[in-house]
């Protein structure tokens, strides 16, 4: 436990070293991240296993989740000079939507933190981006 003024706070999970910009899901069981690759993980609490969403060969920074919890993305840095694109993932499927607006950090979540479950992620998406390309494309 951790005393901050009048607050404590307990550690629930060990995070492996290494693991960084962390983002837990909507349901609290996982969490995204990145790792020293630089490429976007995801966290099982109760298993302790990772999982590899991106593999990418570019930094991944502001990881986020949608509500519903089936889609994450990421800001990918390839300059840092910029501009910088915003990449989602549909968990489910696998596939990758490059987001086509100029977000900033600020703006990033283009489904608002507001929004509560259900939201129909897929529609939203698939309005905005069309169907999107394979997981497998990347590599």
């Amino acid at each position: 436990k951790i005393g901050l003024g009048q607050k404590e706070m307990e550690k629930v999970v060990d995070i492996p070293p290494g693991f960084v910009r962390l983002m837990l899901s909507p349901n609290e069981n996982r969490i995204l991240g990145t790792r020293p690759d630089d490429n976007l993980w995801i966290f099982d609490i109760e298993t302790t296993t990772f999982t590899q969403v991106a593999k990418t060969r570019q930094f991944e920074y502001f990881p986020f989740w949608s509500p519903d919890g089936q889609w994450v993305g990421a800001q990918m840095v390839t300059n840092y000079a910029g501009p910088y694109e915003y990449h989602v993932w549909h968990l489910p499927t696998g596939k990758r939507h490059t987001l086509p607006y100029n977000y900033s950090s600020t703006n990033l979540q283009w489904w608002t933190p507001l929004t509560e479950p259900p939201v129909d992620c897929v529609k939203i998406v698939e309005e905005m981006l069309g169907e999107g390309l394979p997981l497998s494309d990347l590599q």
